[in-house]
């Protein structure tokens, strides 16, 4: 897994976290635009703790991840 200044590097890395494909995550990218995840440089970056948090808030089925940024 590849973080450099404590964000995941790279979509493999992304995955790797999650524990989901990198199709999937996309999917949930498309489908939740706040997801804490984006491509700088052509290279996807994510933030680890907004990620876990994001995917915690979606498991319980909080409706807000298209309008509330997970933290």
């Amino acid at each position: 897994m590849c973080v450099e200044n404590g964000f995941l590097q790279g979509m493999k890395s992304i995955s790797d976290y999650v524990g989901f494909s990198e199709r999937t995550i996309l999917k949930h990218k498309k489908s939740f635009p706040l997801m804490p995840i984006q491509k700088v440089g052509g290279v996807w970056v994510g933030d680890p703790e907004g990620l876990t948090a994001f995917y915690r808030s979606l498991a319980r089925g909080e409706e807000n991840q298209r309008t509330v940024q997970a933290v």
